[in-house]
């Protein structure tokens, strides 16, 4: 009996420090994408073009960031429910409508400004 309790809190420990190594890199975040509803409803200002146009070029997911995003919508159905707004967001980068919609915001920018 007092032979197991140390050898499940070395192994437990063992586990959790593992857990931890291993979803460390998924938690830290480069940076925090634009929502696609935001997106949606982002303004044009002809007067701040050039820092528009470097704002949504910024906003462009990168193809971990997609990959990710597809993951994310598919291998956790419950954040349809639970999260809405992030689980369109990710359905949204994941399909490549975010970018869709940055490129019809830099369009509007071209053409219009």
């Amino acid at each position: 009996m007092r032979d197991t309790v140390p050898r499940f809190a070395s192994v437990y420990g063992v586990c959790v420090t593992l857990a931890i190594l291993l979803t460390t890199g998924c938690s830290t975040v480069q940076r925090t994408p634009m929502g696609f509803v935001d997106l949606d409803h982002y303004k044009v200002d002809c007067r701040k073009k050039g820092e528009q146009i470097a704002f949504l070029q910024s906003m462009r997911p990168t193809p971990d960031e997609k990959l990710f995003a597809g993951f994310s919508a598919i291998f956790q159905p419950w954040n349809y429910i639970v999260d809405p707004y992030g689980h369109d967001s990710n359905r949204a980068v994941s399909t490549g409508r975010s970018e869709w919609l940055i490129n019809q915001h830099l369009m509007t920018l071209r053409d219009n400004c």
